[in-house]
């Protein structure tokens, strides 16, 4: 401690006497624990701190955290006992959804550390989920556990607990720069152990991405509702009831009567057994991209929007944008910070705009409807092959959700 004080004067640190005494450079034992207040109360030491549910002391080992989960979970088993029947019933759904948000409920919140137990002990949880489920199904204890797990529609709780801690980890990549995992904002490397980080790895591979793929959520978040107009249903030819030979008349009336000086752009997005693109035109110019296959026609339609904002959009003009996803459109006028990652890239882009003085407004047509722009988009976004240029995109939505798929194909 006399070297500390010695060393932080020369190198300009300030000195805080509570925080000082604390420290311990050597393996000697503080004789007593040093008194730390707050706004003059002091604060009491704690042998242990709750973390995801599980008390961590400073002999804290997985057999002990298992027996206290396993201790927890035996109580709500028992009292699952008295709701349930000895035969598979009409009331076998609820009980279900009870013995899920009750009792598996304390293994798979604490996912990200009790990944790391052993087999054993994994195979402890195993029995506990075997065990609650026999009692909510009403089925006889000779039933197989296959066939156990497929009346309730579930995995295995090891390999569920490994992929909730694989996804805990992809959700942390994608909140970069913000998520606590990660301690520098240039690099993408989270701080997380080996065994986490192999599991990881082998679920990029499986899905042949890596993390720097990943659309991760912008520096400045944006959250507002009203960054832009967004039009979808306020027109004649948006509504269902008009009829398609009606739509073409009424959507060119409305481009000329509300946005005759608007830089229109068209972009589409599209989803095949064979290829996930995305497009965009405009009179002077058009694009297309693939992009990963993993990405639902929802982020297809959002990404195919952004790149039209970095490719297409002229500095002079405002810019009207015309989609026919009624459900990215939706998402993006109901945005807040849950929103998809790839929404709120968009809004990002869309207030960089802004700032510039430009209007952005966004209108859904229809789609298949005869509309010329967005007939062209379509047609774009279908006709691309193995030639055309590949963009490594991927939401972090859709890598977990074909994790959750992939378990039970």
């Amino acid at each position: 401690m006399e070297n500390i004080y010695k060393w932080c004067p020369y190198w300009k640190l300030a000195i805080c006497p509570d925080k000082s005494a604390i420290i311990d450079l050597s393996n000697k034992n503080l004789t007593s624990l040093p008194r730390i207040t707050y706004a003059g109360i002091p604060l009491t030491w704690s042998e242990s701190i709750k973390y995801l549910g599980i008390q961590f002391a400073k002999n804290n080992q997985n057999g002990r955290i298992l027996r206290n989960l396993r201790s927890k979970a035996l109580k709500k088993i028992n009292g699952l006992k008295i709701l349930g029947y000895k035969r598979n019933g009409p009331r076998t759904k609820h009980l279900i959804t009870i013995a899920n948000n009750s009792i598996l409920s304390l293994f798979y919140y604490s996912c990200p550390i009790i990944n790391k137990f052993s087999e054993t002990h994994l195979k402890a949880c195993n029995v506990i989920q075997t065990t609650t489920l026999r009692i909510a199904l009403g089925v006889p204890i000779w039933t197989p556990n296959i066939v156990l797990l497929k009346l309730a529609g579930q995995e295995i709780m090891s390999v569920k607990i490994r992929r909730l801690a694989v996804q805990f980890f992809i959700k942390q990549i994608a909140t970069h720069p913000f998520s606590p995992l990660i301690h520098t904002n240039d690099e993408f490397k989270l701080q997380i152990v080996e065994k986490d980080a192999d599991y990881l790895r082998v679920a990029f591979q499986n899905l042949n991405c890596i993390p720097d793929h990943v659309i991760t959520l912008p520096v400045l978040p944006h959250s507002n509702p009203n960054l832009c107009e967004i039009f979808l249903k306020e027109f004649q030819f948006q509504s269902k009831e008009t009829p398609v030979s009606i739509i073409v008349t009424s959507f060119t009336e409305c481009i000329q009567n509300l946005f005759p000086n608007h830089y229109i752009i068209a972009t589409d997005g599209s989803k095949s057994h064979c290829y996930t693109s995305i497009a965009g035109l405009s009179k002077i110019q058009k694009f297309s991209y693939r992009i990963h296959s993993l990405n639902s026609v929802f982020t297809a339609e959002v990404l195919a929007i952004c790149q039209a904002l970095d490719e297409l959009a002229v500095p002079e003009k405002d810019i009207l944008i015309l989609s026919d996803s009624y459900s990215a459109l939706s998402s993006l006028k109901n945005i807040t910070f849950h929103s998809p990652k790839v929404i709120q890239r968009l809004a990002s882009k869309i207030h960089v705009r802004k700032n510039m003085n430009q209007k952005i407004s966004l209108l859904w047509v229809p789609g298949h409807s005869g509309i010329f722009w967005n007939e062209t988009a379509d047609s774009l976004a279908k006709q691309v092959t193995d030639s055309t240029p590949f963009i490594d995109w991927i939401s972090s939505e859709d890598i977990i959700s074909s994790l959750k798929n992939s378990q039970f194909e």
